[in-house]
């Protein structure tokens, strides 16, 4: 495709001049499994046969589990250097951004739509150089990673198609970068080569939220990457809690191992856990204003253990 046409085609895909309405949050065993390292990358050069991992998926109904072959990997040993942590609970946040934009019909996008897709924003509200280039990053270490994956297995569970062999080894994020010229400025935008590698993997498994932009969109605190990581964990939860009316109570210890603190009882991080225990409170409490939630309440220890969430039509 010529220059020109390339810059037509960016232009007139930003005249949309719209955001989806909902986020979609991939919420399988693989997407689960992926952040702070619970699925090792290898790199290129050094990969065999070994490192390929059988993933048990479970399925309501299933006799056994479905094995699902995954390896993950770099194409350049570089980029660990260049991205810090292989893959984070962010990271994945970004990613499921990337795929509400993709279901919208969105073949360019820009680092701003993807930080807006994650917290619920119009395509009026500013986008802070320090956010646009935390996404950025995160964008680049996708485009960066490879994943093979055999899901043969788990398309014939959910009768996605019998006897049908499904191999696939691409970019989690398989995207071209360019710059263009949107709204007056010069932009990197990024194209779709292909759908998500892991949405797509989720489509077959049906294993995905929608969660609208009203909850995401937070009046009472800043969308930090630490909030976006605890607004994803939340949700994640709390729609388990509104669907399987199980437990209801959300340990602090596991947002801080999700934020990647690894001590908790070091001193040291005292006044950081108190602004994560802050800040989970403050989402919650819009999520009640707005009735989400019936509300919570802190557990154990004066309140250092966790939440229990209290959803709206649960039996008293």
């Amino acid at each position: 495709m010529a220059k020109n046409e390339e810059i037509m085609n960016v232009q007139k895909a930003f005249s949309k001049n719209y955001l989806p309405l909902e986020l979609l949050m991939l919420n399988d065993k693989l997407s689960n499994s992926l952040p702070n390292g619970g699925l090792p990358i290898k790199y290129k050069d050094t990969l065999s046969n070994d490192d390929v991992i059988s993933l048990e998926i479970s399925k309501q109904g299933a006799k056994k589990p479905i094995i699902t072959p995954v390896l993950l990997y770099y194409d350049d040993e570089r980029v660990k250097l260049n991205t810090g942590k292989p893959w984070t609970p962010y990271d994945r946040a970004v990613h499921d951004a990337c795929a509400t934009l993709y279901e919208a019909g969105y073949e360019y996008f820009t680092a701003d739509m993807v930080y807006r897709a994650m917290n619920g924003l119009t395509d009026k509200e500013k986008v802070s150089p320090q956010a646009r280039g935390a996404v950025t990053k995160s964008l680049d270490k996708a485009m960066s990673i490879r994943l093979f994956i055999n899901y043969t297995n788990v398309q014939s569970a959910y009768k996605r198609g019998k006897n049908t062999e499904i191999i696939v080894d691409s970019q989690l994020l398989a995207a071209d970068r360019l710059r263009a010229k949107a709204g007056g400025y010069e932009v990197t935008v990024y194209k779709f080569l292909r759908k998500p590698l892991l949405y797509e993997y989720n489509q077959t498994t049906g294993q995905i939220l929608k969660i609208p932009n009203e909850l995401l969109k937070t009046k009472s605190i800043k969308s930090t990457e630490d909030v976006i990581v605890i607004k994803s964990y939340l949700l994640r939860h709390i729609e388990a809690i509104r669907k399987n009316r199980r437990n209801n109570h959300i340990r602090y210890n596991a947002i801080y191992e999700e934020l990647g603190i690894e001590d908790p009882e070091d001193r040291a991080n005292r006044t950081k856990l108190y602004r994560i225990r802050e800040s989970i409170k403050k989402l919650l409490d819009e999520w009640t204003e707005k009735d989400y939630i019936k509300g919570y309440e802190e557990y154990d220890k004066r309140g250092s253990k966790g939440v229990i969430i209290r959803v709206m039509d649960e039996l008293e």
